[in-house]
């Protein structure tokens, strides 16, 4: 690494590292004053406010500005360089462009993989604690995406039905489970209970007011138990299923999760896997901004540096903006949900792959 790739990375990295400082800080304080009735209102003790909610929050805060600090890091350095003519002596000397792009891309390359580990672990960790302090005091729940007439396949011989599911309670009403001697084969076993709820410590379910129905060669035999314990394939978080339950998992849970829910026939399923799929492309923006900033900064203009931060900062919001537009077609399941994360990612690595062939 020469002394130049080493000045470029230091530049670059230090006002990536303040940025990101920058953004959480206005974040924070655009969050604190938003909430400060809530506060209040419902007497939250301020240990709990600052050390559970806001610390659990600042990885979020830190995942969704990260693209943007690496961009407007490269355009305020790159640009500076090309408005002291420091760039046309560098290209002049015998520095093409590649070898000035290539400490952006080392640096891109690095955060874009610490992001990917960070997205994928670090921050749905941090989720499940500030979403659990939104949900106990500020009572965010999070849409439904199923709470009736659940219908699940426990076992490939067995298959459970809900009438309804009250996910905070974790209770189950108008429950059927239907036994069969094989995989869609004649059915042996029938359980009606008017409820069931999960023992934590346990970790089993508890079915009540059970009514049993089993069928043989010599008729059907019937049994009323007052309850009745037994263990499914099934948790609670597979039942009644929230928007934001795959914010929450790292990579390997969600990954369990989407398998669970096909295998046993849930519906619904475009969102989870939108999410799923986000968590690998979005941390990939930030080596993509580089290849978008780098040449649109290199070059000098009358407008000076703030005129290469705007045009900067327009395109940074077209990129966003293009991401938010695709998602409704993968939630409504218009769209593959790989499609619909890794086309607007692949549209702008294109822009800057034309954009740098365009200064070299």
């Amino acid at each position: 690494m020469t002394t130049l790739d080493r000045y470029l990375g230091r530049q670059v990295a230090g006002g990536y590292l303040f940025l990101i400082f920058a953004f959480v800080l206005v974040f924070v304080l655009l969050d604190f004053v938003e909430h400060l009735d809530d506060f209040y209102d419902r007497a939250i003790p301020w240990q709990e406010v600052f050390s559970r909610y806001y610390a659990s929050y600042v990885p979020e805060m830190i995942r969704l500005t990260s693209p943007a600090a690496v961009f407007v890091a490269t355009l305020f350095v790159t640009s500076r360089l090309a408005q002291r003519s420091e760039l046309i002596a560098l290209r002049a000397a015998g520095v093409s462009a590649l070898q000035l792009l290539r400490p952006y891309l080392v640096l891109g390359l690095l955060i874009t993989a610490f992001m990917e580990v960070f997205n994928g672990w670090v921050v749905p960790q941090a989720n499940r604690a500030r979403i659990a302090f939104e949900q106990r005091y500020f009572y965010r729940t999070g849409s439904l995406i199923e709470a009736a007439n659940i219908f699940r396949q426990n076992s490939p011989r067995s298959f459970l039905g809900i009438g309804y599911f009250d996910r905070q309670e974790k209770i189950g009403y108008s429950v059927v489970l239907q036994e069969f001697d094989r995989p869609f084969g004649t059915l042996v076993r029938r359980i009606d209970a008017a409820r069931m709820y999960w023992i934590d410590s346990l970790r089993i379910w508890r079915f009540e007011e059970v009514y049993e129905q089993r069928f043989g060669p010599e008729g059907i035999r019937l049994r009323a138990l007052p309850f009745w314990d037994t263990t499914l394939a099934l948790s609670p978080r597979d039942l009644a299923r929230s928007e934001r339950d795959v914010e929450q998992m790292t990579i390997p849970e969600a990954k369990a999760y989407l398998e669970l829910l096909e295998r046993t026939g849930a519906t619904y399923l475009d969102r989870p896997r939108v999410d799923y799929h986000s968590k690998f492309a979005y941390p990939v923006a930030n080596l993509i901004v580089i290849l978008l900033g780098f040449p649109l900064a290199s070059v000098r203009r009358r407008g000076g540096m703030a005129l290469a931060l705007t045009a900067g900062l327009l395109l940074s919001f077209a990129y966003m903006g293009l991401i938010k537009l695709f998602e409704p077609f993968g939630y409504e399941g218009e769209l593959d949900p790989r499609l619909v994360v890794w086309a607007p990612h692949g549209f702008f690595l294109l822009l800057g792959i034309a954009l740098l062939w365009r200064y070299r």
